[in-house]
């Protein structure tokens, strides 16, 4: 009997690992069968993108080679004058954004040799030869031998775009004494004089923001694309976060918050007694997706309400009780500490706030303060330089003009007071 127990157990072992192969196999054969049914079936792929195709109603920031751009919402039978540019809007819908239209015999055409404004599409061949210098070339009316009358006359008879500055290249006695990056600065100065294009271009974020630093003044408090970007950064904004705005800067700064939330999160925008209305500017609104969220993501919120003693004001003051994960300030009618002081009840500890300002001497009397009564952590004061740079073969360098400031940004994160 002594001598049987150990083959009894070898059985019970050999038995169960039997099982366990079987059942391994079985689940191999299993996944082989699921393999096969996902390699027989078609996955429809499902896209969330909208349309690259301009319809009516859809708004578009024209923007024509001399520079000079315009915000219109499409109808067809509306006429748009962006300089010397006339369009109608029935031309521009069912058109791409990023298609380029020039004006030639009073006509409309779409230009398919060319992609951006910048691109160079004269047809003169440009001079190789970097042996030549501009020491000869004086700047004088003589070097054309066109005079202004003919010009005008050539213009007068059909001769425009490409055509008029291959005349006047011709009849040039310096351009081919010229180096050629000369070359190409003479032809860049002509083409913005002479020919007449216009780039459909989608109002994104990036060219609003361009569009009311270039042509709004004093309504946007000139807040560039990058200073509106580090704002957007140092604020630590995500999706389903909650976020207070106090600004006054035509709806610029609520738009860029609901993009940077992807439309997925609150905001409460405070309406001061004497800053803007309690409505963001409806083109902006209506550009950044906001008239679709507003309802559910974005709470207006007029200050004179919540002074009030009503049942109304304090269950909104409750509400809004330590309930904001990150703040911006950007507004000009009021000091930063007093409505860093207004905003500091609806903030949360670990709050992220990015306040803005024209003039650094207020946002430093905020540092103080926050510093003195120990109300926040990694205070920082800076200001924003951007400078352009031109990228061409042989001739890259920083463009001698740039942007003045676009103002001065104090970002920190409140603690409670005392640690």
């Amino acid at each position: 009997m002594e001598a049987q127990e150990p083959v009894e157990a070898d059985t019970k072992e050999s038995q169960i690992v039997k099982k366990r192969e079987a059942k391994l196999v079985q689940k191999m054969e299993e996944i082989k069968e699921m393999n096969q049914r996902t390699t027989n079936t078609i996955i429809k792929p499902t896209s969330t993108v909208k349309s690259n195709v301009i319809k009516e109603g859809d708004r578009v920031l024209l923007v024509s080679n001399s520079g000079k751009s315009l915000i219109a919402k499409m109808k067809p039978s509306k006429k748009y004058k962006i300089g010397n540019f006339f369009v109608m809007g029935e031309e521009i819908i069912g058109c791409t954004y990023g298609t380029i239209l020039e004006n030639k015999n009073k006509q409309t055409i779409i230009k398919e040799d060319i992609y951006t404004l910048d691109q160079d599409i004269h047809s003169l061949e440009v001079n190789t030869e970097i042996n030549n210098d501009n020491r000869e070339i004086y700047a004088v009316n003589e070097n054309q031998k066109l005079s202004y009358e003919e010009i005008e006359y050539r213009k007068s008879i059909g001769i425009r775009g490409q055509e008029l500055i291959d005349d006047i290249v011709q009849n040039s006695e310096t351009f081919n004494k010229r180096t050629k990056f000369s070359q190409e600065k003479y032809l860049k100065r002509l083409k913005k004089k002479h020919l007449n294009y216009v780039e459909l271009r989608y109002p994104s974020l990036h060219h609003i923001c361009d569009f009311v630093y270039d042509n709004v003044d004093n309504k946007s408090l000139k807040l560039r694309h990058d200073a509106l970007g580090y704002i957007l950064n140092s604020t630590n904004l995500s999706c389903k976060s909650t976020s207070l705005v106090i600004e006054n800067t035509k709806g610029v700064v609520t738009a860029g918050v609901v993009e940077r939330m992807n439309e997925q999160g609150i905001i409460y925008k405070l309406s001061l007694p004497d800053g803007e209305s309690n409505n963001v500017n409806g083109e902006i609104m209506h550009m950044n997706k906001l008239s679709n969220v507003e309802g559910d993501n974005i709470e207006f919120i007029n200050y004179r309400q919540l002074k009030k003693k009503n049942e109304e004001s304090i269950e909104l003051r409750k509400k809004l009780q330590a309930s904001c994960s990150s703040c911006i300030i950007v507004h000009d009618k009021h000091s930063p500490k007093d409505l860093f002081s207004i905003a500091q009840e609806f903030l949360q500890y670990s709050c992220y706030v990015a306040v803005h300002s024209q003039f650094m001497h207020p946002l430093a009397e905020l540092e103080k303060y926050l510093n003195d009564m120990g109300l926040a952590v990694m205070i920082r004061l800076e200001e924003l330089f951007t400078r352009e740079y031109q990228v061409l073969p042989l001739r890259t360098h920083p463009h001698m003009v740039t942007t003045h400031s676009s103002g001065y940004i104090l970002s920190f994160i409140t603690i409670e007071a005392g640690r």
